[in-house]
């Protein structure tokens, strides 16, 4: 400096320009382009004088200017190297990824086209199934045809041979007196007491006139009375005659009256004939009209048969038309006990087919049976399949019966945690995606372990977005003590992940004030781990707006977890790759005092750890942060500010051996800024460092650095 103060030496331009840099620094205001011409002008007048030392000089400033160049390029080559190494890393993880999806792809591919063919094979077999059937359906009907036209043909001549015989007779009365076997039959009929029809019935049988037989007992059992109808049946059953018994009990069902077929059953029932009792109730339930079955249902409860009854209805309202089921109803409304109906509607709830289901629910309501429909909703909602509750609420709303299907959701709402979750699922499958979310949001309502139930049991079916959202609305409308338990719950039922990762799994997907409410309810009950869970998952793992939102909410309730000296604990336990996020999401809120107490204990850590932290800045998510570069210079302020000589030195050693030569200089700058005095001992002892391991022009070494030569 005094050599060029005295003019023994010449300064090169870049010693001026550092001139005019800090006096427009000190100054406030940029040095005037005239003066700096002016200056440029004087520095080459006096190089000029010297030839020998304009040379030397020349040299000098082309070498700086060589030197910066390698160092910028060589900059560049790292920053392209390290650019080209994470394009590389990500070039990897996509193809793993694409590969995966392309697997998966071709195992779903796989899985359909198996069950297309399965789905085919079935289709075939059933089309050439009802291709069978439509034939045999045309061949039976021609031969039914062909019968028809036989019986008549056969009726006809029955009659010719009547009209022949009475001829005879009249004329032959000595033939009349002969032995007929229908004349003994119709006397038998009219005459005989059961244990003879039973007889005659068994000769019959021995002698292979089984028509005759059924003949026989189908036109006592329709002519009799109704007890001795039931002894001859019991009889029957009794000596092993029941094919004949069986056969006459659909014609006496349809040519007798239903209260006589009630007072049959009842006698049957006194004498404990099972079989008997359960042809004439199959009989009844195939035969008899809606209003016939109504007033056998009706003589049986009369009759206090009401077991018998409960099976009629039950089977009737089962298997028959839904228009004829409404109808017996209508008949029994306040004759019957309602027990009665409420017991066969149960019947009906669970057996009947699902489409059936919702016509007889809609036909209810429209005969005004409302009360009937209402027993039927909540048996279905309480027993059936959770497709069939989807599909039956969807299809009340379809028909305009928004109070029905309402009914059903809540009534379904009462079952099992895990019935939940396949109702949940079947919702959605069924674009219900509304109702679905009615159904978590009521789900918090139940009692604390069955709410972990359902949160475990949502994740393990793969519904992981709804766990989070049921453990969100939990965790923000339980009490403390509540909150406490479900936890401990969350612990004992999923060991593996606990209600760490559970928390962790909502805070991924839910909104920065949901995050900001579950935080403050955690910390509240005093799970600090828990809690702990929730601000680092948000900080880290959510987008910077994410968390910056999260941060904003924070400040605004006043929570205790952004104090200073919380911050300092967290800038000093927590590692580089967790503060880095953090820092940004902060700079993006404009929090700048919470800032600068997380920034100056980072100083106090070895100088690895800041510029890891710098490099880490520069890099978030693949991708280069605009206001990484700003944090970055905060961050050197804040070095300047706390930190001696050896420290400074060695981050800006450590600076400029990871090619961060721009820091590096932003820090030399900052520090020997005037005033500063720390300057002269910073600025001597780095000097000495550079040149430490670096020879002397005047040396031996210096020209055979290769790199040099190249220069």
């Amino acid at each position: 400096m005094t050599r060029y103060l005295n003019g023994d030496r010449l300064p090169p331009w870049s010693f001026i320009a550092h001139i005019i840099e800090d006096i427009a620094e000190e100054e406030g205001k940029p040095v005037k382009s005239e003066i700096e011409e002016a200056l440029r002008r004087l520095l080459e007048e006096a190089q000029q004088t010297n030839t020998r030392s304009h040379e030397i000089h020349a040299l000098q400033e082309r070498l700086a200017l060589a030197d910066e160049e390698t160092r910028r390029i060589k900059t560049r080559e790292k920053a392209l190297t390290e650019a080209l190494h994470d394009r590389r890393r990500q070039l990897v993880v996509a193809k793993t990824r694409c590969h995966k999806l392309e697997k998966n792809l071709e195992l779903q591919k796989r899985a359909h086209q198996a069950e297309v063919i399965v789905w085919r094979g079935e289709y075939e077999k059933l089309k050439s199934e009802r291709e069978k059937l439509q034939e045999e359906i045309l061949h039976l009907q021609e031969a039914l045809a062909v019968a028809r036209a036989e019986l008549i043909a056969a009726e006809e001549h029955c009659r010719a041979l009547e009209n022949e015989l009475e001829s005879a007779q009249e004329s032959h009365p000595e033939h009349g007196r002969q032995f007929s076997l229908m004349d003994v039959l119709e006397a038998t009929n009219r005459t005989a007491t059961v244990p003879e029809l039973v007889a005659l019935v068994g000769d019959l049988e021995t002698q292979t006139w089984r028509e005759m037989a059924t003949e026989l007992v189908t036109s006592v059992s329709q002519q009799r009375d109704v007890a001795e109808v039931g002894s001859l049946l019991a009889s029957l059953y009794k000596e092993g005659l029941h094919s004949h018994a069986e056969a006459a009990v659909p014609a006496m069902v349809i040519s007798r009256p239903a209260v006589d077929t009630a007072a049959l059953l009842k006698h049957l029932v006194a004498g404990s004939l099972e079989e008997p009792v359960a042809a004439l109730l199959q009989a009844s339930v195939r035969l008899h009209a809606p209003e016939d079955i109504a007033v056998m249902v009706k003589s049986l409860c009369v009759a206090g048969l009401t077991d018998q009854a409960v099976v009629l209805l039950g089977a009737a309202a089962t298997v028959r038309e839904v228009s004829e089921v409404t109808a017996v109803l209508l008949h029994l409304i306040d004759r019957v006990p309602e027990e009665l109906i409420n017991t066969a509607v149960t019947v009906v709830a669970r057996e009947r087919l699902f489409p059936e289901l919702v016509d007889l629910i809609i036909d209810l309501h429209r005969a005004g049976l409302r009360r009937n429909a209402t027993t039927l909703q909540r048996v279905a909602a309480a027993e059936r399949p959770a497709s069939d509750v989807a599909g039956l609420i969807d299809a009340l709303l379809c028909a305009e019966l928004a109070p029905e299907a309402h009914s059903i959701f809540w009534n379904a709402q009462e079952r099992s945690t895990g019935y939940l979750v396949t109702l949940v699922s079947a919702m959605h499958t069924a674009s219900m995606h509304s109702s679905a979310a009615a159904i978590l949001a009521q789900a918090i309502q139940r009692p604390v372990w069955e709410i972990a139930a359902l949160i475990v049991d949502l994740r393990t079916a793969g519904l992981t977005d709804h766990a989070s959202d049921v453990l969100v609305m939990a965790v923000r409308a339980l009490p403390a003590p509540s909150i406490t338990q479900l936890i401990g719950c969350l612990d004992e039922r999923d060991p593996w992940d606990g209600a760490v990762g559970h928390l962790g799994a909502a805070t991924r997907v839910c909104r920065a004030q949901e995050a900001v409410q579950m935080l403050t309810a955690l910390h509240d009950c005093r799970l600090t781990v828990h809690a702990d869970a929730v601000f680092w998952c948000t900080v880290e793992e959510r987008p910077t707006g994410h968390a910056a939102a999260f941060l904003l909410h924070l400040v605004a309730a006043g929570h205790p977890c952004l104090s200073a000296e919380t911050l300092r604990n967290h800038a000093q336990r927590q590692g580089v790759s967790a503060l880095a996020p953090f820092i940004l999401a902060m700079d993006a809120a404009g929090l700048s005092s919470e800032l600068n107490a997380v920034l100056l204990p980072i100083m106090t850590r070895p100088a690895l750890d800041a510029i890891t932290l710098m490099k880490q800045m520069l890099r978030i998510d693949g991708t280069i942060n605009p206001s990484a570069d700003r944090i970055n210079t905060r961050l050197l302020r804040c070095a300047t500010d706390s930190q001696g000589v050896a420290d400074l030195i060695n981050l800006c050693m450590g600076l400029e051996a990871e090619g961060m030569f721009s820091y590096s200089s932003a820090l030399e700058y900052m520090v020997m800024a005037p005033h500063n005095p720390m300057a002269d001992a910073f600025a001597a002892e780095l000097r000495r460092i550079r040149r430490k391991h670096h020879p002397g022009w005047w040396t031996p070494a210096f020209w055979k650095d290769p790199v040099r030569e190249n220069r």
